[in-house]
């Protein structure tokens, strides 16, 4: 006995030393969390970069402006110091560094940034990720970099970490005042509940919504919350969660002073006394391994379990559709609530799980009984059997017609909004075709359709449109992109008064990309500022030169809706006309009818400010929106764009004749100059030049060129053979 005491104080010594018993005490830490669950103080908030912002404002990472305006936003709505959970990746030549260095400034101090270390993929070595100068001298660091266990679990938090030369606080730290020696760290107190955490969608920052005001007098955590984006951890009693709601759990574990730990050794008494115990009633000591065993299996178990369901609804989640269809022959269709996120908000926070089931109950009903998985966001999923594929029109119309009906949960009336999208090609992994059917679902809802079946041939085009915004920034810079110039005529004169910038890209392998293409992806994914950067600079700079020798000539840029009303289009258009000695007079920016007829009262005094500097404005495809004469009246514009598809019938149809007429007679008694557009033949422009059109544009004139052309052809050009 004696013998075989010793044997198992000498093993739980090896198992104590060596760490063999810490998925036990993980499975007891988790018992106990679960015992003592309390709700967070609520001085610590979190700002999520989550699925709805990333579809409302962009994909993540955002441009420094972005962030420059979250400062900005929360520092009016009274937070008492800002954090973020990861680097801020800024390039020393963002023209929108001053911007985010000045916000950081106006807040005193009080916002920290990301500084980490990151090991190489062979070796000891790390590459230390430390922010710019210019952010480190108006920000406070801070280190995000946490140590996990096999299971990918972080139990506990470094108090610092050393990068570089430099001992930097963890987030929770900096946060709470709480320190540690180098290198020490304590156990996160997963005992809070997570949900109780104050949490905003980075969209309200962004936006500036009322809801900020819930953020005076509190720390606030940034980071990102959306699948497939950021660090993810797995979080005990909560299933995978973000790094960022892990930094606030340890900053609210700090909040009520530094943990106490006692090490392995408590457990390795309790251990010796019920192995003694355990030996003085039985001669069977292996019960004791038999019981480890089982812990162990039941602590795995519960924890593959948990990372397989929803942890609000309880539903199988979109990891279990990974395992169950990793090879299937199976149809996979798609389901997404569009208004999800907005019916989930107006109900209490309880009754989130009772819209899920009702959701899921009418899914069941239409699919013929196939279990649904559910993801974040409104997301469900289900594998529909190959043989029904053919019927799956029918199946998803009667879906639709389900989902007619609004939803009764907790006495309230919820109207859902439906889209479904189908991949029925089961030669690609499951992974793929989740995204495949998603598209389709999307491609569904922007058509205002019911439904949609993903189309293969369409892959490489997804593939390219994908990759395209992450090749335009590189274009941009090695020349690919550059500016074409269209003449433009003054009728009166005969000269040539002025040109349009126009953006190209020709791509190495592609050819030449549709300005269509390009231009609608980059303001649909915020990339749109630094194509203008890139156009206006090159324009002002031909203008500038072809302005030098005392000639008159005018340069019109187009300007995105995206941009009215940006903080950075004053400052940018400042700064080119400057940087090049451009008088503001010579330059025209050109606004869409439907864009200038949307603006807000804001972006309608942007284009006031814009004006007051002195250039032109002029209202580009007019004709084509539904302007009123109070808003002509209202609008600073100096310059009317007749659209091409009125001048292309001018000689043929009276109705355009007498609304070409009757557009140069209104923009005239508004003091403003008239310029048609697409004008192809000399009949047409003979027409314009009766009624008193100012200007003509068009391939009559001159098609866009390069600049080397565009000098070319001023140097030929004479007013009489233009006439």
């Amino acid at each position: 006995m004696r013998i075989l005491l010793i044997w198992s104080i000498v093993s739980a010594l090896l198992f104590g030393l060596a760490g063999f018993a810490d998925p036990i005490d993980d499975m007891f830490r988790a018992i106990r969390n679960k015992a003592r669950e309390h709700n967070a103080s609520g001085q610590v908030a979190v700002v999520g970069i989550d699925t709805l912002a990333q579809q409302e404002i962009g994909n993540w990472p955002w441009s420094t402006q972005r962030y420059a305006t979250m400062i900005e936003n929360l520092s009016q709505a009274g937070a008492r110091r800002i954090f973020f959970d990861f680097p801020m990746n800024v390039a020393q030549n963002d023209p929108d560094l001053p911007r985010l260095v000045n916000a950081m400034k106006g807040m005193n101090g009080h916002v920290h940034i990301a500084a980490n270390f990151a090991p190489e993929a062979a070796g000891d070595t790390q590459t230390q990720v430390l922010p710019l100068p210019e952010l480190r001298s108006v920000a406070g660091l801070v280190n995000t970099n946490i140590r996990t266990n096999g299971f990918n679990v972080a139990w506990n938090m470094p108090y610092s970490n050393t990068v570089g030369d430099r001992t930097i606080p963890s987030i929770a730290s900096a946060i709470t005042g709480v320190t540690g020696s180098e290198g020490q760290s304590f156990p996160i107190d997963y005992s809070i509940r997570m949900r109780s955490l104050p949490y905003f969608s980075a969209t309200d920052v962004v936006e500036n919504t009322a809801s900020l005001d819930q953020l005076r007098g509190r720390d606030v955590i940034i980071g990102t919350n959306a699948t497939g984006i950021g660090n993810r951890y797995a979080v005990p009693g909560h299933g995978p969660s973000a790094s960022v709601f892990v930094a606030a759990i340890a900053a609210e574990t700090l909040i009520g002073g530094a943990p106490t730990t006692y090490g392995w050794w408590v457990p390795f008494l309790v251990a010796l006394v019920t192995c003694a115990l355990m030996l003085r009633v039985s001669r069977t000591p292996l019960v004791l391994g038999a019981m480890g065993h089982y812990a162990w299996k039941l602590h795995r178990q519960t924890f593959d379990e948990r990372g397989m369901v929803n942890e609000v609804s309880g539903q199988p989640n979109l990891n279990a559709l990974r395992s169950a269809g990793h090879a299937t022959h199976e149809g996979l269709v798609a389901a997404r609530i569009h208004n999800y996120a907005e019916a989930a908000t107006a109900l209490p926070s309880a009754a989130e799980k009772e819209l899920v089931d009702q959701i899921v109950m009418r899914l069941t009903l239409g699919n013929g009984g196939c279990k649904v998985y559910q993801g974040d966001e409104g997301i469900f999923m289900w594998m529909m059997p190959a043989a029904s594929i053919n019927n799956v029109g029918d199946q998803l119309a009667g879906l639709s017609a389900i989902f007619r009906s609004p939803a009764n949960v907790s006495g309230r009336l919820i109207d859902l909004s439906i889209a479904f999208g189908v991949d029925a090609d089961p030669g690609r992994t499951i992974q793929s075709r989740m995204s495949s059917a998603l598209l389709a679902c999307q491609e569904a809802q922007n058509a205002g359709e019911h439904w949609r079946v993903y189309d293969p041939t369409k892959l490489e085009a997804t593939e390219w449109r994908v990759s395209m915004l992450g090749e335009l920034d590189a274009a941009i810079d090695n020349g690919e992109v550059w500016v074409a110039f269209q003449p433009k005529l003054d009728l009166l004169s005969g000269e040539i008064c002025g040109a349009e910038a126009l953006v190209r890209w020709t791509h190495p392998e592609k050819g030449p990309i549709n300005p269509e293409e390009f231009i609608t992806a980059a303001e649909r994914h915020d990339r749109i500022e630094k194509l203008t950067d890139h156009v206006l600079n090159r324009a002002v700079q031909v203008a500038a030169k072809l302005n030098a020798n005392g000639q008159r000539f005018d340069m019109a840029v187009n300007l995105s809706p995206r941009l009215i009303g940006h903080a950075n289009l004053k400052p940018m258009v400042i700064q080119t006309l400057r940087r090049h000695g451009l008088p503001a007079e010579r330059l025209i920016l050109e606004i869409t009818e439907t864009a200038a007829m949307s603006s807000a009262e804001a972006a309608m005094q942007e284009l006031r400010d814009l004006r007051s500097l002195g250039l032109q404005l002029s209202i580009d495809d007019y004709g084509t929106g539904f302007s009123t004469l109070d808003y002509l009246k209202r609008c600073p514009a100096t310059e009317l764009k007749i659209d091409r598809s009125f001048v292309k019938m001018l000689v043929t149809s009276r109705s355009d004749r007498i609304m070409v007429n009757s557009t140069i007679e209104l923009a005239h008694s508004l003091g403003e100059e008239v310029v048609a557009e697409g004008v192809e033949d000399s009949e047409t422009l003979q027409l314009l030049a009766q009624m008193g059109c100012d200007k003509a544009q068009g391939y009559l004139i001159g098609r866009p060129m390069p600049f080397e052309a565009l000098i070319d052809y001023l140097e030929s050009h004479s007013p009489a053979k233009a006439a």
